[in-house]
């Protein structure tokens, strides 16, 4: 005999949500805070290994010529296993498991005040009422009407790289455009995707790719590398993806170029960025 099930479908026939699957629900939002700052590192050289660390330097260099990156974040407590969308660019550099049980999450490349929405696993401790509750045969829960849920409206490949025999990979996507910081030096690369004008969405990136760069003459200052790491955020109509530096990651002095070319880029497989529109989202929630 099969067991009970509750199924809610949209007037498009879609489903809404299936008890017989656990579904995830909002957790907090709120802004990415500054949290610390992370120095790149530069290789001692030699005949010495690159994968132990100690044969790396610490760059801690202020100023013009700084070479760390701030890096902002959020701590979500009692986590199961939970995701996050954010608005404003971002690339995530990690997580950490905390020894109450807490996850703080990891962002660089921050440049304005970005909102995070974070999502996990239905819970049941949430106070309110009435509501409406499903629960698995094992006794977890799997739909608690007391959360926003998750619904991932759309999914978005990222572009294919720009490829050229002569340079390497001038540029992470074919389109798009980039910038530059001078305090820490760096560069980024943005290809952004049209969605339906005046909303607003989030967007979360399961995986990312990273690689290198060798800043080309356009950029300020003089020749200068570093480890990038790629992103992906929301913003009101629109859905971008992004390569930035990659916070406490290797930085060098390169040769002379003029165009800024990006290192070590798998150009496949391509991450793809799930997309949620935020309108009925709290903002902040915790």
């Amino acid at each position: 005999m099969s067991s009970p099930k509750l199924v809610v479908s949209k007037e498009d026939g879609s489903i809404l949500f299936d008890t017989r699957y656990i579904a995830y629900g909002l957790k907090k939002s709120g802004y990415l805070q500054y949290l610390q700052s992370w120095s790149r590192r530069t290789f001692k050289g030699g005949n010495v290994d690159p994968a132990w660390g100690g044969n790396w330097n610490e760059s801690v260099v202020t100023g013009p010529n700084a070479t760390s990156d701030n890096v902002y974040g959020f701590t979500l407590v009692g986590a199961k296993s939970p995701i996050v969308f954010i608005v404003g660019p971002g690339c995530r550099v990690g997580s950490t498991r905390n020894p109450d049980g807490s996850i703080t999450f990891y962002y660089c490349g921050v440049t304005t005040a970005v909102k995070y929405y974070c999502f996990d696993l239905m819970s049941d401790d949430i106070p309110g009422g009435p509501y409406l509750k499903t629960y698995l045969e094992n006794g977890d829960i799997s739909f608690n009407s007391l959360q926003p849920p998750l619904n991932v409206v759309q999914s978005i490949m990222a572009p294919p790289p720009y490829l050229s025999l002569e340079s390497g990979t001038p540029a992470p996507y074919l389109g798009g455009g980039k910038s530059f910081t001078e305090s820490p030096r760096s560069a980024y690369f943005y290809y952004t995707f049209s969605l339906t004008a005046g909303v607003e969405y989030a967007v979360h990136l399961p995986w990312s790719r990273g690689g290198g760069l060798i800043m080309g003459t356009e950029a300020p200052g003089p020749g200068f590398g570093h480890s990038t790491i790629e992103g992906a955020y929301g913003g009101i109509g629109t859905a971008t993806f992004m390569f930035g530096p990659a916070a406490g990651g290797q930085a060098s002095q390169s040769r002379s170029v003029s165009q800024t070319t990006w290192l070590n880029t798998a150009s496949a497989p391509r991450p793809s960025a799930l997309v949620v529109n935020t309108a009925g989202l709290p903002f902040p929630y915790n």
